[in-house]
């Protein structure tokens, strides 16, 4: 189940910060339900940062991260982009309430008087001001919006994260939208691992491939973030599809160890013949992805993986990633990388 994901920090090192994927909030029902549905195929971007910001090319690399995605998963009618940092607020939410209004049951009186005061549009501005940046996707009723919240002087210091870097979490978010498109109700039903296993793990492939980061560099990094915690509950976490998951163990269990999960999932099922450009388990995950939409999720997994169920894929995975070691991990993932053929 998919509601409001706390933010959380997406690298140990840069104080950079991440929203994954939210089920729209904060707005009163009305009883009425909308029968207007967006119909654009291409996405529609709003905007609004400031000169510095913009020369140095931070929105012009999201919007490529966001063409990588498209080309890749295919356009999706209906979603929106919003890049804003503080000068362009206002208009962000004054857009986007104008389409709550439009494409959903919600108000746009009282979807401007909550993003004003206490939602996402603008607490999340707030906390890119110390973070860096804020990204995040939400779905209601096939609007599919995407943000990306700026901190007002980012590029300016030599920690921030490059616009090429960032680009590849344009990917991360749009591939929530396409999840969320292959269902019925907008809701994945499977677990918070794929969710965000599959967008963390598929943005950093994608990116590599368009040389936007390093695929190998960007999963060393995150086995160092997973490998700084206790992860004697992860099993029993990842059986329970996170329920009661401490706050500070999203991170490391859900984004940087639900990539690893995912990787080696992909790995597990290439054939044992193939040795170089094998993308068969990339494949393998978009089709899951592309079939799991509904209830038989679990049927689906089974079908197109070599396990009987979820709960033998984590018993093996979490063999595999608790035997590792710093240096153990980084030679794993440089054998992935080169049958990948990103090496």
């Amino acid at each position: 189940m998919i509601g409001l994901i706390q933010s959380c920090p997406y690298k140990l090192i840069l104080p950079v910060m991440l929203v994954g994927f939210l089920a729209l909030v904060g707005c009163s029902q009305i009883t009425e339900e909308p029968t207007v549905f967006p119909t654009n195929t291409d996405p529609i971007y709003v905007v609004s940062i400031n000169e510095s910001i913009r020369t140095k090319g931070y929105d012009e690399y999201y919007k490529k991260g966001i063409t990588t995605a498209s080309n890749y998963f295919g356009k999706i009618p209906g979603v929106f982009i919003y890049i804003y940092d503080t000068s362009g607020l206002n208009i962000v939410i004054e857009d986007y309430c104008k389409k709550v209004d439009t494409y959903t049951s919600d108000n746009y009186q009282q979807c401007v008087q909550h993003e004003s005061t206490n939602g996402h549009i603008t607490k999340d501005l707030q906390t890119a001001q110390t973070s860096g940046f804020m990204t995040w996707a939400s779905n209601k009723n096939g609007f599919y919006s995407i943000f990306f919240a700026l901190k007002d002087s980012l590029g300016s210091s030599p920690n921030d994260d490059s616009p090429a870097y960032l680009a590849h979490l344009a990917i991360h978010e749009y591939s929530h939208v396409f999840q969320a498109a292959q269902t019925i109700s907008g809701q994945m039903q499977y677990s918070e691992l794929f969710i965000e296993g599959y967008a963390q793990m598929i943005g950093q492939y994608l990116g590599q491939k368009e040389s936007y980061l390093s695929f190998k560099e960007a999963m060393e990094g995150a086995f160092f973030q997973y490998n700084l915690v206790d992860d004697s509950t992860y099993l029993n976490m990842m059986n329970q599809n996170f329920l009661n998951l401490d706050a500070n163990l999203r991170m490391p269990f859900i984004y940087s160890g639900g990539s690893w999960a995912m990787a080696y999932l992909a790995y597990k099922s290439i054939p044992s013949i193939c040795t170089q450009s094998c993308t068969q388990g990339i494949s393998a995950l978009k089709n899951y992805m592309e079939q799991a939409g509904g209830n038989n999720h679990e049927a689906i997994f089974t079908t197109l993986f070599p396990y009987s169920s979820y709960s033998e894929f984590y018993s093996d995975f979490y063999t595999f990633i608790s035997a590792l070691t710093s240096d153990s991990a980084k030679t794993w993932v440089t054998q992935f990388s080169q049958i990948l053929n990103l090496e």
